[in-house]
């Protein structure tokens, strides 16, 4: 038996033991692992994010508002016709 695992109740699974697995990924046409943490099953999610370096989490929030601004512009019939890199140029 694993001494440093932990039990914690999961609501799909009910009550578990063991570790769990953190994930920071991009996710795309391809999923792009980040970073990743494992800890014991009882231990709150860490916010991975911070982990990244400053640069790669300025870029991975201007992908997630360039993407949020196709969905508007979608949602409201407007041209769709913007570059990633010129929109990131502008931020």
């Amino acid at each position: 038996m694993d001494t440093k695992a932990h039990w914690t109740k999961s609501g799909w699974h009910g009550w578990v033991y063991g570790w769990k697995l953190h994930l920071t990924c991009v996710v795309a046409a391809v999923w792009i692992p980040l970073s990743a943490r494992l800890t014991p099953a009882n231990e709150a999610a860490p916010a991975l994010i911070y982990e990244l370096p400053t640069d790669a989490r300025f870029i991975l929030g201007a992908v997630f508002v360039y993407q949020l601004a196709l969905l508007y512009r979608f949602q409201h019939d407007l041209d769709l016709n913007i570059g990633l890199k010129a929109f990131i140029k502008a931020a």
